[in-house]
């Protein structure tokens, strides 16, 4: 919805999604549609958060958004609102509509399994190499992984997949790894060749 706004998304501290349902006028708090709370007198619509993809340049989420049956045929509204670091606020807003004929479908759980995983702290970088091939553009989307470092997250700012030995490189902020490091590394939402997901997390200790 930003790629056409670059300032946008250079000044951009957080973006929150809501995604509202015409018919009732439900907003989505990140597993089904449900009454918006009233604070002081006023709906206060659900919202969800999202994570930066440093590579790409803009805002995504990718997983806990509507499916099956709560993405029932109708109107939707889905709300963007964007805070800087001095608390500016800026929105957009766009609509979709689902018809009735589509029949929502849930990919099939992938069989694929982590092979070796390894943390460098002179790259500042996480591998994960896989034992069977992945869909390429799911896997290099950064917002399908979440890294903490002794139990701390930290911001995945590139994710880049190796096609040759089915490998992942995680890209992490400069100084984010030292020797001894406790780290966790989880994946969700991504696709396989097959287009099916897969889940999952790995502890390691970061090394040299």
């Amino acid at each position: 919805m930003f790629n056409h706004c670059p300032n946008f998304r250079s000044l951009a501290f957080a973006v929150r999604l809501s995604p509202h349902r015409a018919r009732d006028g439900k907003s989505f708090n990140g597993t089904t549609f449900a009454t918006s709370p009233v604070v002081n007198g006023k709906a206060q619509p659900f919202t969800l958060t999202t994570n930066l993809d440093v590579a790409k340049g803009v805002w995504a989420r990718r997983i806990g958004l509507p499916a099956g049956s709560d993405l029932q045929a109708g109107d939707y509204r889905l709300l963007a609102v964007a805070v800087d670091g001095a608390g500016n606020r800026a929105q957009a807003t766009g609509t979709f509509t689902v018809p009735s004929n589509m029949t929502a479908k849930t990919p099939a759980t992938s069989t694929i399994a982590l092979s070796t995983a390894k943390a460098s702290v002179a790259t500042n970088s996480v591998q994960l190499r896989f034992l069977g091939a992945l869909d390429a553009e799911s896997a290099g989307d950064a917002v399908h992984y979440t890294v903490t470092v002794n139990g701390m997250v930290v911001m995945v700012e590139s994710a880049g997949y190796d096609a040759t030995n089915r490998s992942v490189t995680l890209g992490l902020p400069d100084g984010s790894l030292h020797v001894g490091d406790k780290v966790l590394v989880k994946w969700s939402g991504l696709l396989d060749a097959r287009q099916q997901t897969l889940m999952g997390q790995t502890s390691l200790m970061a090394g040299k």
